[in-house]
């Protein structure tokens, strides 16, 4: 925008602190991004995407605790310390930071994962643990619960601990169970519509999606004004859910280094 209008251009789009603003001959050129898409981010977290085009963060949802998963966690980090299981597996990143707090919750530190393998659903998440000091032993490739599977192997009779959010799809666990697999699933934390919907949306060339709950957010603050530009989205299970919104042919992108299911 020209210095005259910023500031009200700056309210359009939503734009907080911290910021950056560019002024001059490389504000006028768009640093060089005139070719790329302006895209509507409806995710957690836009770190992974922005090589994709000029990013509007418009969260459809946030992450709060789970009441009831917390009530179970002592019991399940007092297991990790005894050393019952045999495999920790973190779906997201929100995981990580979750179970991390609750074994602090306890009393405990990293060394309740001693002896455990860790599992990361992508490079997103093994760079997370690495925030507390654990290196994932095996990180899925690609994200989502195929590349998780592989990065498991045989699990027969092997038991395991999976972290996930309320909202995750049970896909992962069903699987992992047939073969044959003992599992402890513990969500504790969930993902809401984000109070802040239902602002006018700001210009843009594509609204992105990673979640089948994100669409439904959106959905039902917006209308069918949500989906008036071109949609992108994250994984099948995204992409059925924007076809049973009546958007068709909408774009998968590939996750890089992120779970199928966000905050998953």
């Amino acid at each position: 925008a020209r210095l005259e209008g910023i500031a009200s251009a700056a309210r359009a789009v939503g734009a907080s602190s911290p910021a950056l603003l560019v002024v001059g001959r490389a504000a006028e050129d768009r640093i060089g991004e005139g070719h790329r898409p302006t895209i509507l981010f409806t995710g957690l977290d836009p770190t992974n995407f922005r090589a994709l085009g000029r990013i509007l963060h418009w969260p459809a949802l946030v992450v709060e605790p789970d009441p009831a998963g917390l009530a179970r966690a002592p019991g399940v980090v007092a297991g990790l310390r005894a050393g019952r299981f045999q495999d920790v597996i973190f779906t997201s990143r929100v995981g990580v930071v979750s179970l991390m707090a609750a074994i602090e919750g306890a009393c405990a530190d990293a060394r309740a994962l001693a002896g455990a393998r860790i599992i990361a659903a992508g490079g997103g998440t093994a760079l997370r643990l690495r925030d507390y000091g654990l290196r994932a032993d095996a990180t899925g490739q690609p994200g989502g619960s195929e590349g998780i599977l592989a990065a498991v192997g045989a699990m027969k009779g092997r038991r395991i601990l999976l972290v996930q959010g309320t909202h995750a799809p049970r896909d992962l666990e069903s699987r992992l169970l047939q073969e044959g697999a003992e599992v402890v699933r513990l969500a504790l934390h969930r993902v809401v519509p984000n109070p802040a919907l239902g602002r006018p949306l700001p210009g843009h060339d594509v609204v992105f999606f990673l979640s089948p709950s994100g669409v439904r957010a959106f959905s039902a603050a917006y209308g069918e004004g949500a989906f008036a530009r071109e949609a992108w989205c994250i994984g099948q299970a995204t992409r059925r859910t924007l076809d049973a919104a009546g958007v068709a042919g909408a774009r998968i992108v590939e996750a890089p280094g992120q779970a199928a299911q966000e905050g998953g």
